[in-house]
This record gives C-alpha cells, sequence and structure tokens, in this order.
C-alpha cells in the first residue's frame, strides 16, 4: 500500500522463472500503512482461543486506504483444529498518526458475532500513548499490562459520543413505534423530549431536539450542563453497525440490542447503555442490584477444547501449583493448576469430553481457584 507494489505477486512471478523489471531506484515509498490481526480470542482472559460458529461477520468497508484479507465467512466455524486467525486489516494515510486513526475507524466497523474475537484489544493499543508515539519493544504488552487486558477509560468527548449514539438508535425505535397502525384515538403513543441516559449504572439526564437526520442532545445537570452532543446519522433499526458524525466528527459504533437496553462497542471499549423515560430512571434507581453467583467452588474450563486428562480424583487433598487437568486447543495443551491448597469435591467432566467456555470441569470443598 505505500509502494503501489504487489510483492506477493512478483514472488510468485519470479518463482516462475520471469525477470524482475523493475529497479530498486523505481521503488518510492508514500505514506504509512498498518496492519492488525484479528483473532478469534479473548484478550480478557489472557488471549484463551474461542472456538464456533461466525453467526454473524461484517468486515470494514474497502476503499483506496483501507484493505481486509479474509479468512473466512459468515457461518463458517472457527474449529479447535488449527489457527484462530479471522482476518488482515490495513490502513494507509499519507502519516503514521493518519492510518492509525483510520485503522481505528475501520476496527469499529468490524461486526463479529458468535465468537470471542481481540478486535477491542486492538483498539486499545492503537490508542495507547506509548503505541501512538512510537516507542516499542517486545515487552509492549506485558509492560503496558502488567495485570492482563483491560480497556482505557473512556475520555469525556467518547462519552458523550456513546450516549449521542445510544439517544439516537433509542429514538429511532421510538419513531418506528409511534408509525404503528390502529393506535386507539387519544392515546396515541407520544415521544418525550427528557430523557435519562444509563451508561454502565450512571444516570445522565437529556432533553432532547429533533433536526434533519439526527438529533440535538442537551446534557441537563452536572458540571457539564447545557453541553449540546448533536449526532447525524442515516442509520436504520437493525444494523449492526452505526456510522454518524457526533459534534461534526465521523464515528463507528458496532451496536447490539440488549433487552430494552444496547451494547455500543467503541474504540476498544464495550458499553452497556439504556435509554430510560425520566419516570421509569426514577424508579429503577429503587431496584436491587443482582449480585451475580459465586463460582469460586469450581473450576471452569477457561476455553472450547478437549479435556485431555483429569490429575485429581474425588476427596484428594492439593496444594497450590497441583496440576488438575489438562485442556487441549488450537493445538496446545493447557495445564490447569491449584491456585491454592484445596480439596476436591467431585468431577464434573471427564478425559476426552468436548468443553465449553465456563464449562465445570471440578468442584471444590473449599473456594479455591485455579489458573492456566
Amino acid at each position: 500500500m505505500i509502494t503501489g507494489l504487489d510483492i506477493v505477486e512478483w514472488m510468485i512471478r519470479i518463482t516462475n522463472g520471469e525477470r524482475l523489471t523493475i529497479k530498486q531506484e523505481d521503488v518510492k515509498i508514500r505514506g504509512w500503512a498498518v496492519e492488525t490481526r484479528v483473532y478469534a480470542e479473548d484478550p480478557d482472559h489472557d488471549f484463551m482461543p474461542s472456538t464456533g460458529r461466525l453467526m454473524r461477520y461484517r468486515t470494514p468497508a474497502e476503499d483506496v486506504d483501507v484493505r481486509v484479507n479474509n479468512g473466512v465467512f459468515e457461518g463458517g466455524e472457527i474449529s479447535r483444529f488449527y489457527d484462530p486467525m479471522i482476518a488482515k486489516v490495513t490502513t494507509w494515510g499519507l502519516g503514521r498518526e493518519q492510518a492509525v486513526q483510520r485503522m481505528r475507524m475501520a476496527l469499529d466497523e468490524f461486526y463479529i458475532q458468535g465468537v470471542s474475537h481481540n478486535i477491542a484489544f486492538l483498539t486499545a493499543l492503537l490508542a495507547n500513548p506509548r503505541f501512538r508515539e512510537g516507542r516499542l519493544s517486545t515487552s509492549f504488552i506485558p509492560t503496558e499490562y502488567p495485570e492482563g487486558f483491560s480497556p482505557a477509560p473512556l475520555e469525556p468527548e467518547d462519552l458523550n459520543a456513546i450516549i449521542g449514539a445510544a439517544v439516537l438508535m433509542h429514538l429511532r425505535y421510538m419513531q418506528r413505534a409511534a408509525r404503528t397502525s390502529g393506535q386507539m384515538p387519544g392515546y396515541q403513543f407520544c415521544i418525550p423530549d427528557a430523557w435519562e441516559v444509563v451508561v454502565n449504572g450512571e444516570y445522565y439526564p437529556v432533553n432532547i431536539h429533533a433536526m434533519s437526520e439526527g438529533f440535538d442532545i442537551s446534557l441537563a445537570g452536572g458540571r457539564n450542563d447545557g453541553q449540546i452532543i448533536a449526532v447525524r446519522s442515516d442509520w436504520q433499526v437493525g444494523d449492526p453497525v452505526l456510522r454518524c458524525t457526533v459534534n461534526a466528527i465521523p464515528n463507528s459504533f458496532k451496536v447490539d440490542r440488549d433487552g430494552l437496553g444496547y451494547v455500543v462497542y467503541h474504540l476498544g471499549a464495550e458499553v452497556s447503555v439504556l435509554v430510560r423515560t425520566c419516570s421509569a430512571a426514577r424508579l429503577a434507581r429503587l431496584m436491587p442490584v443482582k449480585v451475580p453467583p459465586d463460582l469460586s467452588m469450581y473450576l471452569l474450563s477457561p476455553m472450547p477444547g478437549l479435556l485431555r486428562s483429569v490429575a485429581v480424583t474425588e476427596g484428594q487433598e492439593v496444594e497450590t501449583g497441583t496440576e488438575l487437568c489438562v485442556v487441549e486447543a488450537m493445538k496446545m495443551e493447557n495445564i490447569l493448576r491449584a491456585s491454592r491448597p484445596v480439596k476436591i469435591a467431585g468431577l464434573r467432566a471427564r478425559p476426552g469430553d468436548i468443553l465449553t467456555v465456563g464449562q465445570v470441569i471440578l468442584e471444590y470443598e473449599s473456594g479455591a481457584q485455579a489458573s492456566a
């Protein structure tokens, strides 16, 4: 992309006995190019491979500045027998910063359902200050993420963009509902101007003003009182990718409907958003928080794969570091070990079983956990 020459084509031609018809001085370098590799792996769980069927697969729009080399197709399967690479994405720009920014936008349009993937990790790397400055080394990832991968906190402008995208989506759903035929006279569906947007448990009151191809969203309350988020888009209900401008700045989001709310993927962050009426938000604040179940009494499979062996028996007491079992996936054997002393209460899986992510392998009598 920086020379205009297809190097692989030339490799094939030369192997076939053809002569190279260009000289070094004919090769002109123009701009920068960046490549990322999209893999079926889970960065939140030590990059464990992910398998399954690609239920939805939508790549970024390609043009002269964006290229996608696919290794899969929608409906295809990522199996446990082969390398889990999904695609390579390459972007070009006049300078490094422009190429990186185009890559971030391209990854925000890459939509995959059915398997875990590393797109959020790639996007976070591209936003990392050290990466942006070009201060790279082979120890970059363990140095920058010593406790494992976690997305960087959202900047205020990124949070505003997510609020704008969620409000636009919700109001498009409401506008569709308002057009439903056969509504009882006098009780037609009305769209209020005041709403509350709930982002990861935080409430943001907003007032809405419909505009051509979008909305002006006015934040109400707090230090951002009166701030305007102008969002414009031709997005239609059901589209998994939302392209829009937020305060005239182009943005892309991957979006999923989640019950009454939405899951928005943007710049490496996965954000749960609800858009509620003011009365519904007032009542929602009174609801108790659901506590997640305690799974510390179980050894769960961290990846899909074959349970190759189990090294312990029911009633056995083991020490920290003792091998518990081996899970085979993606041509690798992963040894799961006890993270502290524990007694085995029971075996929930047998050698030869095909495991799914999170499937119970062993049960403990105390709250120990195991690690790979």
